[in-house]
């Protein structure tokens, strides 16, 4: 078993090659396994002949010839063993990259010839290897994309030469020239190609491994590729590692009042320490601009809404930072009629045992005015002992359109309490910007008890 300069195995190759001088039994072929050829050039290709056993005592296998491409190749005679091996060793520096048929052929001391032992000969010197295009990365790497191809192509994107898998195996990366992270290519056919026509091999290689983040700054990232023949590419992308900035912009869902104006006015910071705000907009749920900027000031804008009439809306904000990053934060809200709750008692204090009445009213400002909410709804008590801040559910009841006047409850006096009424839509507008839901809660009224 020969080892080529690279540590590759596999390039010489015992294999028998039988002799018979009784035709057609003479010789049988049988595969004998793929010799690869490296940079070094040199075909290294070891048979074991024999000779038939049918044939005269004393008949030995006298020649080996080495059956080649053409002329690219002369014809050329293995050498015989001590062991009764027979080696060839053939230049191949004529022959472009790729998979050629090859073939030995024996005779005998009575110049009987074998059938040929054919196999693939895979001449794998290099191939060309394309790093990112991406100058300005972020910790997490997992995004980015390598392609690299065979001279000629003649080892397909998904491995496929005709003569076994060659592709991808290994990806390396390296940071500033010490090894980052050691990821292994997997199922290189689903990766395709590049628009160029080069392959696409993703930088994770298909694998599920995590990206170890890489450090902020101006670093050389180095790829290294190695085949499955053991060929070796490497290619350097230096790189700005930088992180999008960040700003304390509203999120979610908001419910506003009607007319209410919104105040945003986010503080940007940045993650690396290093990147700068150089512009920003503000824009709409259609894509307006509605503000924007250039510099390292922030937005600070105020943006009233309708007042007579509810709706809603998006607010997007975009940051573009001094290395070309983009932060995109965004929230909805949408607005509803104020709403108020009164409660109230028929008397603040009363003798212990007797009885108090509890009262609501609700209502809401519609263009200005406030008039019955006009809604399916429902109000809930609420107490509280006095001080405590802590309140409790109490008598609840449904409200509707033509609930006139709201419910009342009576309360028997027991000890020193505070009441409110809690008054809330059952069925409230929901848009794809949010609810308008504006439930009001009463001032609290309380009961003084006497003995």
């Amino acid at each position: 078993m020969a080892a080529d300069s690279l540590g590759t195995t596999g390039a010489s190759l015992g294999t028998p090659v039988d002799v018979d001088n009784h035709r057609p039994n003479a010789g049988q072929a049988a595969s004998s396994g793929t010799p690869v050829v490296h940079a070094t050039n040199q075909l290294t290709w070891t048979v074991t002949p024999t000779v038939s056993p049918t044939a005269p005592s004393g008949t030995t296998v006298t020649d080996v010839e080495l059956d080649s491409p053409g002329p690219a190749l002369p014809v050329t005679h293995f050498v015989k063993n001590a062991d009764g091996t027979w080696t060839v060793s053939v230049d191949t520096s004529a022959l472009d990259d790729g998979v050629y048929a090859i073939a030995a052929v024996a005779m005998d001391s009575n110049g009987v010839v074998s059938s040929p032992l054919t196999a693939n000969m895979v001449i794998d010197r290099s191939f060309t290897l394309t790093a990112p295009t991406q100058t300005v990365v972020t910790p997490d790497w997992s995004n980015l994309d390598l392609s690299y191809s065979y001279p000629g192509n003649w080892a397909a994107c998904n491995g496929y030469t005709g003569a076994g898998y060659v592709g991808p195996s290994h990806i390396e990366l390296q940071v500033d020239g010490a090894v980052w992270q050691y990821l292994p290519v997997y199922n290189i056919g689903a990766f395709g190609r590049t628009p160029s026509g080069t392959c696409l091999l993703p930088v994770l290689g298909g694998s599920s491994y995590n990206p170890k983040p890489l450090p902020y700054g101006k670093h050389t990232l180095t790829w290294v590729v190695t085949d499955s023949n053991g060929v070796q590419e490497s290619v350097d992308q230096p790189v700005t590692v930088a992180a999008p900035l960040t700003a304390t912009w509203p999120t979610g869902s908001e419910t506003l009042v009607t007319g209410s104006t919104i105040h945003v006015a986010p503080t940007v910071s940045s993650p690396d320490g290093f990147s700068t705000l150089q512009s920003w907009t503000v824009t709409d749920q259609n894509g307006n601009t509605l503000a924007s900027g250039t510099g390292a000031t922030p937005p600070a804008l105020s943006l009233a809404t309708p007042a007579a009439q509810e709706t809603g809306g998006r607010l997007t904000l975009n940051l573009v930072s001094s290395a070309g990053l983009t932060t995109t934060q965004s929230f909805t809200y949408q607005t509803g009629w104020q709403t108020a709750a009164f409660a109230g008692l028929s008397a603040t204090s009363a003798v212990k045992g007797t009885w108090v009445k509890l009262s609501s009213s609700a209502w809401a400002k519609v263009n200005g005015k406030w008039i019955n909410p006009g809604v399916q709804a429902h109000v809930q008590y609420q107490w509280s002992v006095p001080g405590s801040g802590v309140w409790h559910n109490g008598s609840a009841y449904p409200v509707g359109p033509t609930t006139a006047p709201l419910p009342t409850t009576w309360i028997k006096a027991g000890s020193n309490a505070c009441f409110r009424a809690v008054y809330t839509e059952e069925f409230p507008l929901t848009t794809s910007y949010g609810t308008d839901l504006i439930p009001a809660t009463s001032a609290p009224v309380c009961l003084t008890v006497k003995p």
